[in-house]
């Protein structure tokens, strides 16, 4: 039987960042270790979660594929930030190095060199519903253009890996209703 009161959006999206091995949340609502730093607002694109598998067809005499073996998967979180604060621009610039002086910024980038685990959060509200995605090791590996022009804001995206943890899981997901299959 159908259930239009289970049709999910993700009405407003907030992102966190903390040091992996960061306390990690239990469910979808309890408060972030104050580790976690929150990364502003999102685009109107939201989050977008993929999951790349490759694959190989193996195919009998006759040319019909008899089987498809995964070789590796991956799953990703592609994500837009439009604030320009701090937060964001640690994780953008893969931690630069920051100079203020008399309240103004400077910051000098280095290319990328080495790994940059992290830990995220991304909350998904829709009303009174919240879905909490929890990544223990996450790392941003590609990152898009930064267009600087009239017509549109500063946006930062960012691709983010999440990589296995411990217990072999790319990722949790804390959502606050029964989902358990019928």
């Amino acid at each position: 039987m159908t259930d239009v009161t289970k049709v999910d959006a993700g009405l407003l999206i907030a992102a966190a960042v903390a040091p992996t091995g960061t306390t990690a949340p239990t469910d979808s609502t309890t408060a972030l270790n104050v580790a976690f730093k929150d990364l502003g607002i999102v685009s109107e694109d939201g989050l977008l979660a993929a999951v790349n598998v490759s694959t190989t067809e193996i195919k009998g005499s006759d040319g019909s594929v008899v089987r498809v073996l995964k070789s590796s998967s991956q799953k990703t979180f592609k994500i837009k930030f439009l604030e320009s604060n701090g937060n964001v621009l640690d994780l953008f610039y893969v931690k630069p190095t920051n100079s203020v002086v008399s309240g103004k910024t400077t910051l000098t980038v280095k290319p990328p060199s080495a790994r940059d685990l992290r830990a995220f959060v991304f909350d998904v509200l829709d009303g009174s519903k919240h879905r909490r995605i929890y990544v223990a090791n996450g790392e941003v590996t590609d990152f898009g253009d930064i267009s600087y022009k009239n017509s549109d804001s500063v946006a930062y995206e960012a691709t983010i890996t999440a990589y296995v943890d411990g217990s072999g899981n790319w990722f949790k997901e804390f959502v606050d209703v029964d989902l358990t299959p019928a």
